[in-house]
């Protein structure tokens, strides 16, 4: 796959590729941690807005980590020790600051908790199969 031009800047497509995924899973995954703290998924726009603040977030930290240039320098344990710091420190500071600053969107200790554990999870099982697809050779 080649580059694509993003503000001037040239990107390897497949980093965007999992970044796009990436974004999509941990929407997904907001409504997950949420029926597993509750018991049933919201389906209203408002926590929609919300699982959209917290994917686009935890995404601008994970690029903000490097985690998806550390796959080539460290391998998969080095990409998922940069993501779970990307989610679970910075991550989850960021949240709480948002919430703290404009409370819509706070998704509550223990919806957040679910959501980032089980995106973790998930996003290390994506990873796993999807690295065996993406060219070695990038860069």
């Amino acid at each position: 796959m080649g580059h694509i031009r993003v503000l001037r800047h040239y990107i390897h497509a497949p980093y965007l590729f999992m970044a796009g995924a990436d974004a999509l899973i941990l929407f997904a995954v907001a409504f997950l941690g949420y029926a597993t703290r509750y018991g049933y998924f919201p389906l209203d726009m408002v926590f929609a807005s919300k699982a959209l603040v917290l994917s686009l977030t935890l995404v601008l930290c994970m690029v903000g980590m490097g985690v998806y240039e550390s796959r080539l320098r460290e391998g998969y344990i080095g990409m998922m020790l940069r993501t779970a710091v990307a989610i679970f420190l910075l991550g989850v500071l960021v949240i709480a600051i948002l919430a703290f600053l404009m409370p819509i969107f706070e998704l509550g200790r223990g919806v957040l908790f679910f959501a980032t554990v089980e995106g973790f999870i998930l996003l290390g099982l994506f990873r796993l199969v999807t690295n065996k697809f993406i060219d070695e050779d990038i860069g």
